[in-house]
């Protein structure tokens, strides 16, 4: 392991000794070359980032709507339970006098 990390910093000492040597142009060309891979790897990074974004967004979204519809759903049988409730409660209203009178028959035969 010894040898290979004074090997890696006999490159790079190389490296810098020859970039001394190569004109100016063609060390900013490999510096732009650089950037450029650099910033290509950031664009499919981004790429990724957006597209999985795009993903939670229609996944959420058919949650929601789900949850939209289940509660409309609700809301509906609600309303049908209270329009049931007022007509059982009307049609029990029209009993209300047959019960009393015959209760009143009733205490009389006894």
């Amino acid at each position: 392991m010894r040898s290979s990390g004074s090997g890696m910093r006999f490159r790079w000492r190389a490296k810098r000794i020859t970039r001394k040597m190569v004109p100016d142009c063609y060390v900013q060309n490999e510096d732009l070359e650089n950037k450029v891979k650099f910033l290509e790897r950031e664009i499919e990074k981004m790429k990724k980032s957006v597209s999985k974004a795009g993903t939670q967004y229609i996944k959420m979204k058919k949650e929601r709507d789900y949850h939209r519809m289940h509660h409309r759903r609700i809301v509906q049988e609600k309303e049908k339970l209270f329009t049931d409730i007022k007509r059982l409660k009307k049609h029990y209203q029209s009993y209300e006098p047959a019960l009393t009178e015959l209760k009143n028959k009733i205490r009389k035969l006894r």
